[in-house]
């Protein structure tokens, strides 16, 4: 009977089975996971609320939070086939994120804060700047989640943790440009119920964000399953996760019928998904990585 791969097994960091891209996407984790973990030194010798817009949370959060979605990535990478758009976006991918929390990391140490901040034209600039880089971010990360989807070598399992990971994280940046362009809009308009609303859908950003970390785990964690039963799980699990991300949204704008609506929509694009998802037999198995 073939050994199964485990759908995880190339992120034990075994340099030689670990490509470029790969490598580069951690390197810069193991940078922002530094960065983030030496403001917590400086928030340690100067201690400071951690809540509020100026706060060293900022650079702790965001550091710490990059780190491991670009971690993340580099283990997604290994079900995209190699290719130039791939390498490409691997780079575009690291110089946005890396001058995305650079300047968060900025306006804490001028002593300003980071988003929705629109008291000088500089940091309003600085404000659109981070907006337009999560939209840059997010272009290769699409990119990669078709380009996995229609890897024909991963097997059932590797691709459900994949590319359900993938598609999770794409709703998260999805909901973080929606939160940048709303705060905009909210605060040139004065209007700040709407940007408390743009706060608010926070945790439906972060639940997506770190998708691929949910289901790599759970990949892992059911490894001893037949490869159906795992992505079969899997994808009820990214379903699931999708209709949570929907209610916080509708919660965010604090009215139940917006909450049933996104809900709905949600639930018949899962549905439509579902139904082009292919038909995998217990026995099946495929292999990414050398």
């Amino acid at each position: 009977m073939p050994i199964r791969p485990n759908p995880i097994d190339h992120l034990r960091l075994r340099p030689a089975r670990l490509d470029r891209e790969q490598r580069w996407l951690l390197v810069l984790a193991g940078l922002y996971a530094g960065a983030g973990l030496l403001h917590v030194i400086v928030w340690w010798l100067d201690p400071s609320p951690w809540a509020g817009d100026v706060s060293w949370r900022k650079p702790i959060v965001f550091g710490l939070s990059g780190a491991i979605t670009t971690a993340s990535l580099a283990w997604a990478l290994g079900g995209v086939p190699a290719s130039r758009g791939r390498t490409g976006g691997a780079w575009i991918y690291g110089v946005a994120m890396t001058l995305e929390i650079g300047l968060i990391t900025m306006q804490r140490w001028r002593g300003v804060a980071s988003h929705f901040n629109t008291a000088t034209p500089f940091d309003t600039a600085v404000f659109n700047a981070m907006g337009a880089l999560i939209v840059v971010a997010s272009l290769p990360v699409v990119s990669w989640t078709r380009a996995a989807w229609r890897n024909p070598a991963l097997d059932p399992a590797r691709r459900a943790a994949i590319v359900g990971g993938l598609v999770l994280l794409d709703v998260g940046l999805l909901v973080g440009v929606s939160i940048a362009g709303l705060g905009s809009a909210m605060r040139a308009l004065g209007d700040a119920a709407g940007i408390a609303t743009a706060r608010a859908l926070v945790p439906a950003h972060a639940l997506g964000l770190h998708g691929p970390q949910l289901t790599a785990a759970l990949a892992w964690w059911w490894a001893g399953r037949a490869p159906a039963s795992t992505a079969t799980a899997l994808w009820r699990v990214v379903g699931s996760t999708l209709l949570v991300i929907a209610a916080l949204v509708g919660w965010a704008f604090g009215s139940l019928a917006v909450t049933l609506a996104a809900v709905t929509v949600v639930a018949a694009a899962v549905a439509a998904t579902a139904r082009r998802l292919p038909r995998v037999r217990t026995g099946d198995v495929g292999q990414v990585l050398p």
